[in-house]
C-alpha cells in the first residue's frame, strides 16, 4: 500500500525523496505499532514537534 508522508518544518513542506519517504513512514509506523491499546487499522498518523520556550 502506498503512503503518503508529508514534512513540515516552520509551516513550510519539505520536498523528500523516496528514501527518506520511506524510513520516516518505516519509523514511524514501527514506534506506532509498539503502542498498545491503538486501532489496527491507522490510516492517518500525525506528530508535531514543538520548542519549548
Amino acid at each position: 500500500m502506498d503512503k503518503n508522508v508529508i514534512l513540515k518544518v516552520n509551516g513550510k513542506e519539505v520536498t523528500l525523496n523516496l528514501f527518506v519517504k520511506s524510513v520516516l513512514n518505516n519509523v514511524v509506523n514501527g514506534l506506532v505499532d509498539s503502542l498498545s491499546n491503538l486501532p489496527e487499522n491507522k490510516d492517518t498518523i500525525e506528530i508535531k514537534i514543538e520548542e519549548i520556550d
